[in-house]
């Protein structure tokens, strides 16, 4: 801002802003005078009073206009103030973060002035930030980044009754000695999810939904033998009747070395051996399976046979690993 706003200019700012709908953030960066200048203008309310979708992505010291953009008219609200606030002092205990309080501080104010969100897209941390989460009763979508502990995810999303769609991605601290088991996740309305974590902890999580409606689940994992098959067994289990689309990603981190000249040779995998129990789910019109990088995965006659027998009305197979002794199968 380099000089005093002119009225004229104000008057002509206000009539574009009432037909502004969408604003991202996109490098700009508004200092705390500036934002107070423009509150002080706005008589504290908000800059674009139509707007209904909100992406803001800067770090807290950039975030004090953060408030002029929540409109009454919000649905759609994606923030994220940035990873690299870290304790400054002994008060904070292992599963504090002084992230997740300004985070929670940002839902506060959002429900305040905007509490009609539909769709809400936050990074979050531990359980604190959780908390203020349920007062959005009419969230339809729901994304959780970043999350540290699986057991809060039961706070956040079983008190949404409306809830449909929900995404979550775990960054677990040594998951396999600290989780065994979670609190129970309530779903009951929600027919769309997607988890991204270790086996472990995306085991943990299907072990522990009630979701009788769902109809579409995306699983993202890195590939260890033992928890990814135990996963699979899960997902037949839990969702034999209700689930339609199922898409699997799995990284094989492990099976590469840094030497780029004697690189390890990645150990091929059958695929009755890994995918066999997913054959229970014969309501599937949806079937999508990546091993990403460069993992083989064996795939026979024999199995083609038994998918089209286990999925009558499968409609769409992706399965980008065919390998059968050298040989692709034939499809008939």
């Amino acid at each position: 801002m380099c000089g005093p706003i002119d009225d004229t200019e104000w008057r002509r700012f206000l009539f574009y802003a009432n037909l502004v709908r969408s604003y991202k953030t996109f490098g700009e960066r508004i200092d705390g005078v500036t934002a107070a200048t423009l509150s002080d203008q706005t008589g504290g309310q908000p800059l674009f009073p139509r707007l209904t979708s909100l992406h803001w992505s800067h770090p807290t010291e950039y975030s004090a206009a953060f408030v002029l953009f929540l409109s009454p008219m919000l649905k759609n609200v994606s923030f994220d103030f940035g990873s690299d606030l870290s304790p400054v002092s002994t008060t904070f205990t292992a599963t504090d973060d002084p992230g997740d309080y300004t985070t929670a501080a940002a839902l506060r104010l959002i429900y305040a002035r905007a509490p009609r969100i539909e769709h809400l897209d936050i990074h979050i941390g531990y359980s604190y930030a959780m908390k203020s989460i349920p007062a959005f009763k009419d969230v339809l979508s729901l994304t959780l980044r970043d999350i540290k502990d699986p057991a809060v995810i039961g706070l956040a999303c079983s008190p949404l009754e409306r809830l449909q769609k929900l995404k979550v991605t775990l960054i677990p601290e040594d998951a396999e000695s600290m989780f065994q088991r979670i609190p129970d996740i309530m779903l009951p309305e929600v027919t769309e999810m997607s988890l991204e974590s270790s086996p472990h902890v995306v085991g943990l999580i299907i072990n522990s939904m009630h979701a009788p409606k769902l109809s579409a689940l995306t699983a993202s994992m890195e590939l260890v033998d033992a928890p990814v098959k135990q996963c699979i067994t899960l997902i037949a289990e839990r969702f034999t009747s209700s689930l339609r689309n199922l898409t699997l990603h799995i990284d094989d981190l492990d099976d590469f070395s840094e030497d780029e000249i004697d690189p390890l040779i990645p150990t091929a995998r059958s695929f009755a051996d890994f995918f066999a129990p997913l054959y229970t789910l014969r309501a599937l019109t949806r079937v999508a399976i990546a091993f990403r990088f460069e993992t083989p995965c064996i795939i026979t006659d024999a199995d083609m046979s038994r998918i089209a027998e286990a999925w009558p009305g499968l409609r769409t197979l992706y399965l980008p690993f065919v390998i059968n002794g050298g040989m692709s199968p034939t499809f008939s």
